[in-house]
Order: C-alpha cells, then sequence, then structure tokens
C-alpha cells in the first residue's frame, strides 16, 4: 500500500486580499443590520423581592386571530425574581402600536406597577384576547407604556 501525502498548498497573497476586500464586507454588511430579534419589550426586576408581570398590548395587523384589530391581548405571568430580566414581547414594537400595559404585584401582595387602564388577568399564566372587553376572573389596572418611538424597551420595576 503505497501512501503518498498531498503537499501543503499555501494561501496566496491574492486569495488573502479576495477575502477581505470582497468577503468582509458582505459579512460586515449582514451582520450591522438589526433583525426583529433585536426588537423586544423587556422588564428588569429592581425590587427586592419577586415580582409577577402581566402585560398588554394591541393585536393588529396580522390577521392570525380572525381579521386586522384582534383589539387588546393581555397576557402573565411571567415570574421575575430579584435582578432578574426576562423578554415578555420579543416582538418588534412598531407593528403593535404606541403603547403597551404594564401590572407587577411582589410576592407579598404589594402592587408596584400599575395604573387606570383596566384588563383581564387570571391566576395562572394566561392569553386572553379581547381582555379589554371581556373576563372571567380579573380586571386589573394596567400602567401604559409610551414606546416614544423605539424598537425595543426595558422598563426596571422597582420598590
Amino acid at each position: 500500500m503505497n501512501l503518498q501525502s498531498k503537499p501543503y498548498k499555501a494561501i496566496s497573497s491574492s486569495n488573502i486580499l479576495m477575502f477581505f476586500f470582497f468577503v468582509s464586507p458582505m459579512l460586515l454588511t449582514f451582520f450591522s443590520f438589526p433583525s426583529k430579534a433585536n426588537a423586544w419589550f423587556e422588564v428588569c426586576n429592581r425590587s427586592g423581592q419577586k415580582q409577577y408581570v402581566a402585560f398588554a398590548y394591541r393585536d393588529v395587523g396580522d390577521g392570525r386571530y380572525g381579521g386586522g384589530d384582534n383589539g387588546w391581548t393581555s397576557e402573565g405571568w411571567w415570574n421575575l425574581e430579584s435582578g432578574q430580566c426576562s423578554q415578555i414581547y420579543p416582538h418588534e414594537l412598531t407593528r403593535r402600536g404606541q403603547y403597551y400595559y404594564l401590572y407587577s404585584v411582589g410576592e407579598d401582595g404589594t402592587v408596584t406597577s400599575s395604573g387606570d387602564r383596566q384588563f383581564c388577568t387570571l391566576k395562572r399564566r394566561f392569553t386572553v384576547r379581547r381582555a379589554d372587553q371581556r373576563c372571567s376572573y380579573k380586571f386589573k389596572g394596567f400602567y401604559e407604556v409610551d414606546r416614544g418611538g423605539n424598537r425595543n424597551l426595558t422598563i426596571n420595576i422597582k420598590d
């Protein structure tokens, strides 16, 4: 059995130049444009105790649930330990309108984020469509968050 080793082929300087002038700019362009994965609504628990978070948004535009405007949807509960952050809505905010709503309550029952806008919540994890119109458990007052033209937001819950 005759084994011959193949000679190592050195990389020429022309191949290196081609990589830097043609391939590198394409890679840079590909990785520099923001993607939808870079859009989110994130909540961080900066309080001294565990927080339970609910979120409400206008469900418009995609037609998944019978048409263009599906009304308000509320979702919950995200359980955030002290110091923990979570992307509770990992989608681009610009498609869903200017305002989002948040409600949070501490482990001791103290409401830490609330407001005047009423949306439905349930005892367990939930998604309620038309959450401003009907409810099988309790309406809670949610705090209004204006996205201010941002594609993503981070809200800090504090004591």
